[in-house]
């Protein structure tokens, strides 16, 4: 890149230089925006923890590193276990046997079924 290049070059990549006070106004109108994106993830992140649950049936089998297993049994004494529920946009390719969600125990650090 030649001289001419590089500054042209250098010059567009940074912000154009501007007096206190509309730097100052810039930076009011900015830090309002980002008050406002902040309370707008505080009030979602509070709508999911009010979402409703889910009675699923503890008699459910699934099959663990030692064989089939109860869903209750995966719990292994422990009151909560932690689902990590993943939404596909498209449509998952056929396979021939079905994926279990990941799952860890919820709470102090343990393993599930001996997967961390």
């Amino acid at each position: 890149m030649r001289e001419h290049e590089r500054a042209v070059h250098d010059s567009a990549a940074l912000p154009p230089v501007v007096d206190r006070a509309t730097f100052d106004a810039d930076l009011d109108r900015l830090r309002a925006r980002e008050k406002a994106h902040t309370r707008e993830a505080d009030a979602i992140a509070a709508q999911r923890r009010r979402m409703p649950m889910v009675e699923v049936d503890a008699s459910i089998t699934v099959t663990g590193p030692d064989g089939p297993v109860t869903l209750l049994e995966t719990f292994e004494g422990r009151k909560q276990l932690a689902r990590h529920h993943l939404r596909r946009l498209r449509p998952r390719p056929a396979r021939r046997e079905p994926c279990l969600p990941r799952s860890r125990p919820a709470g102090p650090a343990g393993s599930l079924l001996g997967v961390a």
